[in-house]
């Protein structure tokens, strides 16, 4: 039998005593048992890293003030999110798929039903949906549950939901700036370098953008496994021993890594960082004489994280993620893509191309997302070739080197890879104020000064610049008001299976705040329905539209008054070609104004124009075919709107258009009825 006693608050363990022996006074031997420690915490530490997570999310919540959320694909996350909240999507084991593609496919399931298919439920029903991509469903699943988590379980809420969708980017964003505290705390020995890559990562605009609340993309969460698959990698290669530690660093870091496919399309440059590090990795190593030991040693660890990485990154999606990998590279370099051999006909891709800003270079707004931080990439990878061959143990800098690398060459060459350099250009800040700082560190307390208040400087200069920046942004749904009118009254008065024919830009708002049908959408997933949807806005013949639409089984057109100033961007998707002088496109004009009445001088403005009350209300509400006033021997319609808070101005082709007849209720239309207009958005009632 075993008991304890108490010396002097010590536990000791007392083990078959004989009782004669206590009573005798013979001395009992002392056993210490091993006592329970309390790990101690750096407050200082805690304090600059609540600083840090304060500091992110303060910039990013900025976007909280809103009602709604940014950019038009978080609508679609957040939909689909909601689907896995409710348990309506279902993911379903496919071993079949192993090296095809993902073992798990996802199918939606019908609340209250076991109708099930593989597609989404509302977005291009013309061809019965488009099919459900398991890419994202990382980011879908596990916000579902953290929405559970902290609603205590409680059943799907849109307007909470709504709350969440803003909230989580931010504190992702902020997560991140703390990951990439522990990354350089890791790499460099140093809480210094750590809380430089925290303020940075908190306070660099572009990277702030992605994060900001309210966008709600995959883009918003892969960062932050990225740098924490880094940062155990890091620990791996700390000793460049093969020891259990480190092999299970290894194979922490692969599996951190691998989740990033699930979450979102950015994880296709990470075997791309990888392979180049560890190769070039290898032989500085072997260059300056590294002991074979060691460079064995940080071999073996390289192969087993990108084997893990690798081998589940393949089990998700295939190992089609090599030719996913090269179509980024053919992204940035065009010229260095396969000759397809095609008929040299213009394509729908060729359309998106020439007609979406995201597709355009992107070094001419380096000011704008970067701020003065741009400096700092092209110093860092001038410095980190330096600090390699300076510090003999450093072997993950060069990692850094190629992140900073590689995104700078992607951002220079396409506007919509900017997102991914913001990170690295954080990265490179943090990189050179600390080195600059290590290198000063033995020198004089005027030259440690300048350089500390040059870092600080820089950093003041990031907060500044990303606080301006996201002030200047605005969710555009908030800008276009009559959409949150015109989609809260199609979710209470039209059909729960009503189906809407609409332009792309508008269909994830369609699906998701109205729960109503969508032709098309921001994923462009078919484009005939961006094609004929354009040739509806351009054409003429309303009975031709008329069997256009009812092929389609539309309920509903819903249409907004920029299409009326959109008609040759569209006549691109309409007639598939990127030639903006074509003679059926370039023949459009159309522009609209909003209004207000000058109270002092009883006059209405209307953009630079100020016209008369009377002559304001002179002007036609309805469709004409007779100009009102001529132009540089152009003919033009001028039209208002009933309560005074539109001027139209459109030239003959463009009144002649199906669309110019619907807006201004052309009284030969037979096939189509108005049934709701506000604040320049309208929803026509298909017969």
């Amino acid at each position: 039998m075993e008991e304890t006693a108490q010396t002097e608050g010590t536990p000791v363990a007392v083990q078959n005593v004989p009782e004669e022996n206590r009573k005798s006074g013979m001395r009992i031997p002392k056993v210490q048992m091993p006592a329970f420690k309390i790990p101690k915490f750096d407050k200082r530490m805690l304090f600059i890293l609540a600083l840090i997570f304060i500091l992110g999310f303060a910039i990013r919540g900025h976007q909280l003030q809103y009602e709604l959320f940014f950019e038009f694909d978080t609508y679609w996350h957040a939909r689909m999110t909601s689907y896995a909240i409710k348990g309506e999507l279902i993911p379903v084991f496919a071993p079949e798929n192993i090296g095809k593609g993902s073992i798990i496919d996802l199918t939606y399931c019908k609340a209250g039903s076991t109708e099930c298919a593989p597609k989404d439920p509302l977005a291009y029903y013309q061809i019965g949906g488009a099919r459900i991509p398991s890419d994202p469903m990382g980011f879908w699943f596990i916000n579902a549950a953290i929405y559970k988590i902290f609603t205590v379980g409680s059943a799907y809420n849109k307007e909470v939901w709504i709350q969440f969708v803003k909230v989580l980017p931010a504190i992702y964003g902020a997560l991140t700036a703390l990951a990439m505290f522990f990354l350089f705390r890791r790499i460099y020995r140093s809480n210094k370098a750590g809380y430089l890559a925290g303020f940075f990562t908190a306070a660099s605009s572009a990277f702030v953008y992605r994060t900001m609340a309210g966008w709600y993309e995959g883009s918003s969460m892969v960062f932050l496994f990225m740098v924490l698959g880094f940062f155990l990698f890091a620990r791996a290669t700390g000793t460049l021993e093969l020891k259990r530690k480190n092999l299970l660093n290894a194979v922490a870091a692969g599996i951190v890594l691998s989740i990033s496919p699930w979450i979102g399309g950015w994880f296709l440059i990470i075997p791309y960082l990888l392979i180049a590090y560890g190769i070039f990795n290898l032989l500085i190593m072997w260059l300056r004489g590294i002991e074979i030991q060691r460079i064995k040693a940080f071999a073996v660890l390289f192969v087993v994280m990108f084997a893990v990485f690798a081998g589940l990154m393949t089990l998700h999606i295939g190992i089609g993620w090599t030719s996913g990998a090269f179509s980024y590279l053919y992204k940035v370099f065009p010229s260095l893509a396969p000759v397809s051999g095609g008929t040299g006909e213009i394509t729908g891709g060729d359309v998106l191309a020439a007609t979406v800003g995201e597709q355009n270079t992107g070094y001419q707004f380096f000011g704008t997302k970067f701020s003065a931080l741009i400096i700092f990439p092209i110093i860092a990878l001038i410095l980190i070739p330096i600090r390699i061959f300076r510090k003999r143990n450093d072997v993950m800098s060069l990692l850094l080197f190629f992140w900073i690398l590689a995104t700078f060459i992607m951002a220079w060459n396409r506007l919509q890879l900017t997102f991914a350099f913001g990170l690295a250009v954080a990265a490179a800040a943090a990189f050179v104020c600390f080195d600059l700082l290590e290198f000063f560190e033995k020198r004089t307390k005027a030259e440690k000064f300048a350089v500390a208040a040059f870092a600080g400087f820089m950093l003041i200069t990031a907060v500044g610049s990303s606080i301006f920046f996201i002030s200047d942004h605005f969710p555009p749904i908030e800008l276009a008001q009559g959409w949150k009118t015109a989609l809260k009254w199609a979710s209470t008065n039209t059909e729960k299976d009503a189906k809407f024919y609409n332009w792309w830009d508008e269909g994830h708002w369609v699906t998701f705040l109205a729960e109503r049908g969508a032709s098309t959408d921001n994923r462009n997933y078919d484009f005939a329905g961006d094609r004929d949807f354009a040739l509806f806005i351009v054409e003429e013949d309303e009975n031709k539209m008329h069997e256009l639409v009812k092929s389609y089984g539309a309920d509903y057109v819903i249409l907004d008054e920029d299409l009326l100033m959109k008609q040759r961007s569209l006549g691109m998707y309409a007639y598939v070609t990127t030639n903006g002088n074509d003679e059926r496109i370039a023949k459009f004009f159309g522009v609209a104004f909003g209004c207000s009445i000058l109270q002092l001088t009883q006059e209405i403005e209307c953009g630079p124009n100020k016209i008369p009350l009377a002559q304001y209300q002179s002007l036609p509400t309805t469709w004409t075919s007779i100009p009102n006033q001529v132009q540089d021997r152009m003919p033009l319609f001028i039209y208002r709107d009933n309560d005074f808070t539109r001027l139209y101005i459109v030239n003959s082709a463009t009144n002649s258009s199906l669309l110019a007849r619907l807006w201004f209720k052309a009284p030969d239309i037979t096939h189509f009825e108005e049934i709701y207009y506000a604040k320049g958005i309208k929803i026509i009632r298909v017969k």
